[in-house]
């Protein structure tokens, strides 16, 4: 090979790992392009919002403790070991079978969770400054790190208060940092508060609705925020889109040269099923209204169907990893020059939609109608 093939072989070869480093989402080191992707007119509805009623009104105070919420042939189990994050979820068919939809794996990165990263910079794991829900990613054994503050229930729906964790000790050294970097952060547990409230039959009796809220005092200027992040049961391995109202079949990419294992979707909802007739969909439905920023709120989704290093658990298990993230900063400032300041509260709206393929997908259909 000629000095000039080789030098054209080594740019493209440089341009290739630009582009999985700053535009393939799900990846450890995704980092977003600041302007989103343009939505297809046939996408399921976005609303931009500025706050969400995530409080207790209405439900009654409990001890935070472990809370199973049960209805409509869905159980959810949130955890004391976990912080209120989802430790367990099973759905029951019309036939009445039991589906293990999140199955009880040890550690915190298999519940079904929020979890955000701060002020980013291109190429940095966002696990150097990485609040998470269900807590340290060193705590096992039945407990967590993180703060669960208040619990309240009803028959139908769960709230609950935490602050978050950072997923690395601060002064600890990140495993996924492609530079060896330490943690950063003001100690165990960060500065930032979770308000959730979930409901199972959010406007249809299949829906789980989530309304987040999160609330921080320091000052940043980038937020990467995983709005769901569930490891489903392994058998979970059928991937559909949700166009117009209708399952689209997509083949998973799994280990591919070019972007891995974590193939994203920018701007339609998910489902993963067992089979045409078990299936969970994620819809994320509604993102703030942070004005001349809100063209970085398009939710990107992936799917790892073989999610490096969440292949054991202890249990030999190998979950499916399910996520929705969204990320905003300065576009065209990616390394914050400017000193630029995010707003220091964030809500985001998720849905989980469960049945047949059909029905998931025309259940999305309805809820984009319903809000747009």
């Amino acid at each position: 090979m000629t000095p000039t093939r080789v030098a054209l072989v080594a740019l493209l070869a440089s341009l290739v790992g630009l582009f999985v480093m700053w535009f393939v989402p799900g990846r450890e080191n995704f980092e977003p392009t600041g302007t989103g992707t343009p939505t297809p007119p046939d996408a399921p509805t976005i609303r931009e919002v500025d706050s969400l009623d995530v409080d207790d009104d209405g439900l009654e105070s409990v001890k935070t403790d472990d809370i199973t919420l049960k209805k409509n042939g869905i159980s959810m189990t949130f955890a004391k070991r976990l912080a209120g994050a989802v430790y367990f979820m099973k759905y029951t068919d019309r036939t009445g079978e039991d589906h293990v939809i999140i199955p009880k794996l040890d550690g915190n990165g298999g519940s079904l969770q929020v979890a955000l990263a701060f002020d980013i910079p291109p190429g940095e794991s966002p696990e150097i400054e990485n609040p998470t829900e269900a807590g340290n990613h060193d705590d096992k054994f039945g407990k967590t790190t993180s703060k669960w503050l208040k619990a309240a229930k009803s028959d139908s729906e769960v709230y609950t208060k935490t602050r978050m964790a950072y997923y690395y000790v601060p002064g600890e050294k990140v495993a996924s940092s492609p530079k060896g970097s330490k943690a950063r952060g003001r100690g165990p547990v960060s500065d930032v508060v979770l308000r959730k409230r979930v409901k199972i039959g959010w406007k249809y009796p299949n829906v789980v609705n989530f309304d987040t809220r999160l609330d921080w005092d320091g000052n940043h200027w980038f937020m990467q925020h995983q709005l769901l992040a569930v490891y489903l049961a392994r058998d979970f391995s059928k991937v559909y889109l949700v166009k117009d109202g209708k399952a689209v079949p997509r083949t998973p990419v799994r280990d591919t040269e070019l972007v891995g294992i974590s193939p994203p979707e920018t701007s339609y909802p998910i489902i993963i099923a067992k089979n045409k007739s078990v299936a969970v969909g994620l819809y994320a439905h509604s993102v703030p209204d942070w004005g001349r920023f809100k063209a970085t709120w398009q939710p990107w989704y992936s799917v790892d169907p073989t999610q490096e290093g969440a292949r054991d658990f202890g249990k030999g298990l190998e979950p499916v990893k399910l996520t929705a993230s969204t990320a905003v900063w300065h576009a065209g400032d990616p390394e914050n020059k400017n000193g630029f300041k995010i707003p220091k509260t964030a809500c985001f709206g998720m849905a989980l939609v469960f049945g047949t393929v059909d029905e998931v997908a025309a259940t999305i259909g309805k809820l984009s109608d319903d809000l747009d």
